[in-house]
């Protein structure tokens, strides 16, 4: 952290906007009181019941994890639960489990915070390609096929040919080495 950035006004104007009273109680207000907690096994009735006396220490906290781009190390750290997947025959393989990751509501606050600045002022001033359909409210894999298939029957109703390739990537990420992926970034810049 001694190479820190120097941060604009309209930064550090900008930080003080996402981190705010208001915004930290409605954030943390916003969980399920007694929802799983992470390695701290601090449940977020706990934080929401204290929050009027650790206000000033979670606004400080916050401000200065976005100001210094740095989460404090035991917020990073996270339990992970293993959730057997219904109907698999059999539970030897790992994909046969989704996993579950709980980690601090100290961190998710942040988290949900700074979600709400993305969602709600960089989005809405430049959304994203309307061919995304990842990560988006209402837009999922049916989709992205609805919209294949509408410009499939455009192009048959015009008697045009329609050449499309599918690639499956399942378990590319799994193993690809990151190696690899930087080289291959490194070309496209």
């Amino acid at each position: 952290m001694n190479n820190m950035k120097q941060l604009s006004n309209s930064e550090l104007s900008l930080i003080d906007s996402i981190v705010t009273h208001e915004k930290i109680y409605v954030s943390l207000n916003s969980f399920p009181p007694f929802k799983s907690p992470g390695l701290d096994e601090i449940f977020p009735v706990v934080l929401q019941k204290s929050l009027h006396l650790i206000i000033n220490t979670l606004q400080y906290l916050y401000y200065h994890s976005l100001r210094l781009s740095h989460i404090p190390e035991p917020w990073r750290h996270i339990k992970v639960i293993f959730i057997p997947k219904a109907g698999k025959r059999s539970y030897h393989d790992a994909k046969s489990f989704r996993p579950i990751s709980l980690s601090s509501y100290f961190l998710k606050g942040l988290e949900r915070l700074v979600d709400w600045y993305v969602r709600n002022d960089c989005l809405v001033k430049q959304p994203i390609n309307s061919s995304q359909h990842a990560y988006l409210t209402s837009k999922s894999t049916d989709s992205a096929l609805n919209n294949l298939i509408t410009k499939v029957e455009k192009a048959r109703l015009k008697n045009l040919q329609v050449f499309c390739c599918f690639i499956d990537i399942q378990g590319a990420f799994d193993h690809t080495s990151p190696l690899v992926v930087r080289e291959a970034l490194l070309i496209l810049l």
